[in-house]
């Protein structure tokens, strides 16, 4: 079973200011010149936390904010000040502290331990604390009336859980971030949670729904917010995530700041990983193991989510090339149990090492999450189909395969060749006998809410002002709902949505 896709060097391209490259192993990143937090500025800036918090947040220096915001108390009188302002308004009342009506509630103090929690590299205490403060945000597209606090706090959540990896929790979460209807104020809201979409399903999805999310990310306008970092790092690694695909072109490039990484540290790590696994160099692979080690990222040795679990899971991989199958399982013991990607990697490499009940229950387990994730659902299909045929339950193995030929979008040729080869070679078997595919594209929520509005006769104008967004991403989205479609127009993706009882 492949575990990590293969890796190269490339170009991606975003508009000028946006485009990077990585141009340095993951342990030798120069990290930014850190931005002095005098009192004068701080003291400035206290009038826009007052009139809006969220705005704030993303227009504030990123090292101040980082400083106000990970410390139980800043020594600097002023910073204290703004930092008790903000963190009690976008928590809740500023006087009381107590969580405003109509707004998901985290009290003030839970919310500043969260944000400590996530920034010292341990997300999964910082997810529970949140979840165990607040109620569940809101499931439907709403306008916000909260100065996009009920986004922000939904796409934190979210964010959160990826990095937690609490995969499905991550999905549902910023998928509700993205429907929210945000004031302008806050339009680099939509582009971070935009931003981690596209990492999410790069990674873990389909990479043609990650593809859409990176066009509907370039449609929305830029920021002047310290978040573009933040956002330019997320497409660099979902465009090395993707580089297989053919609709994705590559363009001019720049080094990223280490600052940009500090939290998506692991996916790099992946991404430079997986040339040394798919070519079976383990001794390439520890070079890279020992550089990340030693350059002290955030949560390295946390063992909580995806970075507690990257150093270890990349071990495990190593031992299991150079046949330690002990090393391997006392590698995985070391990773966050309850990720699901430390789930995901543990059961194609648990397959290969020949532990086929640890692999099935890990593959099982990834399947009782309810995760529709593409690529988390074609490991867990494959690795139970790749069991099933090995002890010859033909009832089993027909029902694995079954699920990865009913994919929303056929398996690519790339995604063939990972599978293991009994899998593979059933599935050809299958595909030479002509059966149907039975197949067809997956329409998301978001799909629904434009056929509604399509149905109800509504300009892209309108839609746009709807949805407050702008005109050139309602055309990207409905250029892609109508390729899904098949149709050419708005009047025909109606009739053939009816067709297919999505409205």
């Amino acid at each position: 079973m492949d575990h990590a896709d293969p890796s190269s060097s490339v170009h991606l391209r975003t508009r000028p200011c946006e485009s990077h490259r990585m141009t340095a192993p993951l342990g030798r990143l120069t990290p930014l010149s850190h931005a002095s937090s005098t009192s004068s500025r701080l003291e400035r800036g206290s009038h826009g936390v007052l009139s809006h918090p969220v705005e704030h947040y993303y227009r504030c220096d990123p090292h101040v904010l980082r400083e106000l915001l990970s410390h139980e108390r800043p020594t600097d009188p002023t910073a204290r000040r703004v930092r008790d302002i903000l963190v009690s308004l976008i928590g809740g009342n500023p006087y009381t502290g107590r969580p405003r009506k109509g707004v998901i509630g985290v009290p003030p103090d839970a919310w500043a331990r969260a944000i400590r929690l996530r920034t010292a590299g341990t997300p999964r205490s910082a997810l529970e604390l949140v979840q165990t403060t607040g109620p569940a945000p809101v499931s439907s597209v709403q306008i916000d009336a909260s100065q996009g606090w009920n986004p922000f706090m939904t796409m934190w959540r979210g964010s959160t859980a990826l990095l937690a990896g609490d995969l499905p929790e991550a999905e549902a979460h910023l998928d509700r971030a993205r429907m929210w209807r945000v004031p302008r104020e806050v339009s680099a809201l939509q582009r971070e949670a935009c931003s981690w979409s596209v990492l999410l399903q790069a990674f873990f999805g389909d990479p043609s729904d990650a593809l859409t999310e990176i066009q509907v990310l370039d449609d929305l306008p830029r920021t002047e917010s310290w978040v573009e970092s933040d956002v330019a790092a997320a497409r660099y690694l979902a465009g090395e995530a993707l580089r297989e695909s053919p609709r994705f072109d590559r363009g001019s490039a720049e080094p990223i700041a280490r600052w940009s990484l500090r939290e998506t540290w692991p996916f790099l790590f992946w991404l430079q990983s997986r040339s040394a696994v798919r070519r079976g160099a383990a001794t390439e692979l520890d070079i890279v193991i020992d550089s990340t080690a030693r350059a002290g990222w955030p949560g390295a040795e946390s063992r909580q989510g995806i970075a507690g679990s990257a150093l270890p899971l990349v071990g495990a991989l190593s031992a299991a090339l150079r046949g330690d199958a002990k090393k391997a399982r006392e590698q995985l013991s070391r990773a966050d149990s309850r990720s699901d990607f430390t789930t995901w990697v543990s059961a194609g490499l648990l397959l290969d090492i020949g532990d086929q009940d640890a692999a099935s229950e890990a593959a099982a387990r990834l399947l009782d999450r309810s995760c529709s994730l593409r690529r988390i659902r074609i490991t867990a299909n494959a690795v139970l189909a790749a069991v099933a045929l090995e002890r010859r339950d033909a009832s089993a193995a027909e029902e694995h395969l079954g699920e990865l030929r009913l994919l929303a979008r056929p398996l690519s040729s790339t995604e063939i060749t990972r599978l293991p080869a009994a899998v593979r070679a059933a599935l050809e078997e299958h595909r030479d006998k002509g059966a149907p595919a039975e197949i067809g594209p997956r329409f998301t929520r978001a799909d629904r809410e434009l056929l509604q509005m399509l149905e109800s006769g509504l300009s892209r104008g309108q839609i746009a002002a709807n949805l407050y967004i702008s005109i050139n991403t309602v055309k990207t989205r409905l250029r892609l709902l109508y390729r899904k479609l098949n149709v050419g127009n708005a009047a025909d993706a109606v009739v053939a949505a009816h067709r297919r009882g999505l409205l």
